[in-house]
């Protein structure tokens, strides 16, 4: 099974030889800036990205900080050869793998690279594994309140009843009355 790894550095040889260190099971792509990481990451993501803390136009906790945007399982690891206590503190706030600094950094830089990655494809099979989260179901729309109609009484009198005349029509001729049609 190969990893994906993305490594961002300038110039920092440990980095770079993780190309070789890592050996043919992880491929690696080496990238001078951030904003050309990025584009790979969206195109074709990675199961770790390796970042140098101090890069020119963005830094690695600004990388850091953009990755989750792209919604993909992967693991960052900053790395940087001297101690930073501000940017450790913002690198665990944004949820970086790992931070490495100092001059062991070097020496572990390999073990928590590997460590990221069986990680990372671990995440990935669970999330592709799960079942997707049920649809909520739509709650009911409310019926209309329908308001009882009062009926009211009134008195109503009793229409007047009409009186023979004689000037009325015989019988003889209103059977020969044919309404329209």
């Amino acid at each position: 099974m190969t990893y994906r790894l993305i490594v961002v550095t300038a110039e920092n040889e440990t980095l770079r030889a993780l190309q070789t260190t890592l050996g043919s099971e992880v491929q690696v792509q080496i990238f001078e800036s951030g904003n050309d990481a990025l584009w790979e990451l969206r195109m074709n993501p990675p199961d770790a990205v390796v970042t140098e803390l101090d890069l020119s136009g963005m830094t690695g906790i600004e990388l850091a900080e953009i990755i989750p945007n792209f919604e993909i399982v992967t693991n960052v690891l900053i790395y940087s050869e001297t101690l930073n206590e501000s940017a450790k503190k913002q690198s665990e706030g944004l949820g970086v793998y790992k931070f490495l600094h100092g001059p062991d950094a070097a020496g572990a830089l390999k073990a928590a690279v590997e460590d990221a990655l069986h990680h990372a494809r671990k995440a990935a099979e669970e999330a592709a594994a799960a079942p997707p989260p049920p649809e909520p179901e739509p709650e009911p729309e409310p019926e209309p309140e329908v308001k009882p109609r009062r009926m009211g009484t009134r008195q109503v009198s009793a229409a007047p009843t009409p009186t023979p005349t004689r000037s009325s029509v015989s019988s003889e001729e209103k059977r020969d009355f044919t309404p329209a049609r």
